[in-house]
C-alpha cells in the first residue's frame, strides 16, 4: 500500500514513505490463518485442538496438556 486516506474536514492522502518505492505489504489475515492452517494440516504431524486451554507445554517432546 502506498498511503492511508485520511477523512478529516476534507479527505487528504497520507504516504507511508517519502519516494515513491516506499510501500508496505499487506496480507489478509483471515487468509494467512487458512494457509497457515493448510500447511500444517498438510505435514499429518499436527493435531488441532480449538477452544481448549492450555494448562502446560513441553517442549522437549513438543506436547502440551490441555484443561
Amino acid at each position: 500500500m502506498k498511503g492511508r486516506m485520511v477523512h478529516d474536514e476534507d479527505v487528504q492522502f497520507h504516504a507511508y514513505g517519502q519516494r515513491p518505492h516506499e510501500v508496505i505489504y499487506s496480507i489478509s489475515r483471515i487468509e494467512l490463518n487458512k494457509l497457515l492452517l493448510d500447511a500444517a494440516e498438510e505435514t499429518r504431524r499436527v493435531r488441532f485442538h480449538f477452544g481448549e486451554k492450555v494448562s502446560a507445554l513441553t517442549l522437549r517432546t513438543n506436547t502440551m496438556c490441555t484443561l
